[in-house]
Formats: structure tokens, C-alpha cells, sequence
């Protein structure tokens, strides 16, 4: 996997390598909110069926890659 700078650092970018380079960062950063926004809702259902059956929560069952 490339470095966050490898993706998208260009130096002396012209319009249209600028424009590309944006558009691919806007698509990365969306893709880690969807991301964040699904893995919170499983987080934060777990937490609630825990918290009524009073068993521990484990978030490395919930959270895995």
C-alpha cells in the first residue's frame, strides 16, 4: 500500500494533474467516512445489546479489517 504522500503529492502539478489529484483524494477520504460510519454503527449497536444484557463488550470482535 502506497504512503499517503506517495498518492498524492505532485510537485509542480499542472491543472488537469491537480484536478485528478482532488478528485482521487475526495474519493479516499469518503471511502474512510463510510468506512468510520458503518463501523460506528455496529460499534454503538454492540454497545447497546451489552449494556442491556449487562455481558462485557469486546471491541476486537466487532472491529475486524
Amino acid at each position: 500500500m502506497k504512503s499517503f504522500e506517495e498518492q498524492f503529492y505532485i510537485e509542480n502539478p499542472t491543472r488537469l494533474q491537480a484536478i485528478k489529484r482532488d478528485f482521487l483524494l475526495f474519493l479516499w477520504l469518503l471511502k474512510r467516512a463510510l468506512m468510520w460510519f458503518g463501523k460506528g454503527f455496529f460499534v454503538r449497536m454492540a454497545y447497546k445489546n451489552a449494556k442491556k444484557t449487562g455481558k462485557p463488550l469486546i471491541i476486537e470482535e466487532i472491529i475486524q479489517d
